[in-house]
């Protein structure tokens, strides 16, 4: 302004040219900064997505497991006993468990793998009770459902003779 004359039309043009040219250069950095700073928020939000996912997907599992298992805690109380009358005052306790073969005969559809047995052993002997009677044992079976078709299959097919089973009701 000082010495350079009055400004043309032509310097006038060359001097929006100019600042339209930088505008539009700046603009476009703006833009690609935005564009690569929305991929990668996309990128970081589609991480944080599928961990949240997998996460929610764990969660789900965890609750599953621990419904089986409470479910289980619930099924796993008295009610799972069965008695066994019948079995010979001389098979010790530590054998009792070979002589449970009966239920794989009495439920030869059942996975085997699902007939466990948790606890299994003579019943104390009462006072009033003679010595040669022999003592009921006491199984506890670990799947309810399990004993239940057990119970059902006793009242269908009758177990070898001399042995009764039934649910332990006390």
């Amino acid at each position: 302004m000082g010495g350079e004359g009055p400004i043309t039309e032509m310097r006038m043009k060359s001097l929006l040219d100019s600042l339209n040219n930088s505008l539009m250069h700046q603009f476009r950095e703006v833009v690609a900064n935005i564009t690569k700073d929305k991929a990668y928020l996309g990128k970081h939000i589609s991480h944080i997505e599928n961990k949240m996912a997998d996460v929610m997907q764990d969660m789900e599992n965890r609750l599953k497991s621990h419904e089986d298992k409470l479910t289980d805690l619930e099924d796993c109380s008295r009610r799972n006993n069965v008695r066994i009358t019948g079995f010979a005052e001389s098979i010790e306790n530590k054998h009792l468990l070979q002589y449970v073969t009966l239920f794989t005969k009495l439920l030869p559809e059942v996975d085997p793998g699902l007939l466990i047995i948790d606890r299994i052993h003579r019943v104390g002997r009462l006072k009033h009770i003679p010595e040669s009677s022999l003592r009921n044992v006491l199984m506890l079976i670990h799947y309810f459902h399990i004993k239940d078709q057990i119970m059902k299959a006793c009242c269908k097919n009758r177990p070898p003779t001399g042995i009764q089973i039934s649910a332990n009701l006390c």
